[in-house]
């Protein structure tokens, strides 16, 4: 993507008062609330950075479970007898203005659900779960993926990790 920057967890080393995409609440959560979240085992914090610390972009992970009878059908069918499913929650995901136009969010997003995928073979998370902020709802429509939503949520959209994994699956094929 970009060169000299990799995906990394969040350290005291990364900028973060230099990050700014534009939204208030993005920034104001990197600047003073990610790193406090990551150190306690809150979230999970995942920066796309240089090696001098510059921040490009940003994505959060966090466990969540549903209730089973709170799914739309298409995801509580099999799990019947079971009350609650685990989830991972992709909270937010962010790119600083400065490297926009470069497919970055798309990148932040195909490595979240990689990193959901994976986490999941150690700690059992059937669907990863996007509360899209109104202005991102059709952004991530876009990516052509097949998200369930919840009926009394709107922006809640739903991605099975079976789904998941079959996407990588033909990413990796190409």
């Amino acid at each position: 993507m970009i060169d000299g920057f990799t995906i990394q967890p969040l350290t005291r080393r990364h900028e973060r008062g230099r990050f700014s995409c534009g939204q208030v609440d993005l920034d104001r959560y990197l600047h003073e609330l990610a790193r406090k979240q990551d150190e306690n085992d809150t979230t999970r914090v995942h920066v796309y950075a240089s090696d001098t610390g510059e921040i490009a972009g940003y994505y959060t992970l966090s466990p969540l479970v549903f209730e089973v009878t709170g799914l739309p059908p298409a995801l509580q069918r099999g799990r019947s007898h079971h009350v609650l499913v685990p989830a991972t929650l992709l909270g937010r995901l962010a790119v600083d203005g400065r490297y926009r136009g470069r497919r970055l969010g798309s990148f932040l997003l195909s490595h979240a659900m990689r990193s959901a995928v994976q986490g999941s073979a150690i700690v059992a998370s059937a669907v990863l779960v996007i509360d899209a902020k109104p202005e991102a709802l059709d952004w991530y429509l876009r990516h052509g993926l097949e998200f369930e939503r919840m009926p009394d949520m709107p922006l809640r959209l739903l991605l099975p990790m079976e789904s998941i994994r079959a996407e990588l699956n033909r990413s990796s094929a190409r």
